[in-house]
């Protein structure tokens, strides 16, 4: 998750930059503000509720393919205990049986890693959706002519700490988040 809210961050502030340029060049009158991205993103309760609930359905994915390993492992084993026994025949169908139940175990735990990465992608996108729309209400409502998002690559390299609203916004956006302030 944080890959994708670090690149999308990125974009982010490459095109704020961009923007902020412009309004430097044309305009003295406007107000521009910044947020600090990953602490507005990272401290957002939407953002961790999201993610405990992420890491709650993949400890139930690794459990599922923790038990399909372990199930693989005591039929292995059963198999050297019972190696001896069994005719010619017999180790080849166990045997058979026991790629069957790896391959098995391999293309779950392949689909388990994809559901995983599609999940992660739909969530992050989903907060990502929240606090977008959210900054763009709450700057119209303050009336900024543009809010920049700072990231770790540097995009602001400085910006006066009047200027930086992060704390107000991220205080406001989980107050809306727990319905404590209702919008439009």
């Amino acid at each position: 998750m944080t890959k994708n809210v670090s690149y999308i961050a990125l974009v982010i502030g490459v095109i704020s930059l961009s923007i902020c340029s412009y309004f430097l060049l044309n305009s003295n009158k406007k107000k521009i503000v910044y947020v600090r991205s990953t602490d507005l993103i990272y401290g957002y309760t939407g953002m961790q509720e999201a993610h405990k609930e992420y890491k709650q359905k993949t400890e139930i994915w690794q459990a599922n393919i923790d038990t399909l390993q372990r199930g693989y492992l005591l039929a292995i084993n059963r198999y050297r205990d019972d190696s001896l026994n069994l005719s010619e025949k017999e180790h080849i169908i166990r045997q058979r049986s026991l790629v069957r139940q790896e391959q098995s175990i391999y293309d779950y735990s392949n689909a388990i890693n994809q559901k995983a990465k599609e999940e992660d992608d739909k969530i992050t996108e989903g907060v990502l959706n929240q606090v977008n729309a959210f900054v763009e209400e709450y700057g119209k409502r303050k009336g900024y002519s543009i809010i920049l998002g700072t990231t770790a690559s540097g995009n602001i390299l400085y910006g006066d700490e009047k200027m930086d609203i992060t704390n107000e916004v991220l205080e406001e956006l989980n107050k809306t988040y727990t319905g404590e302030i209702k919008t439009n």
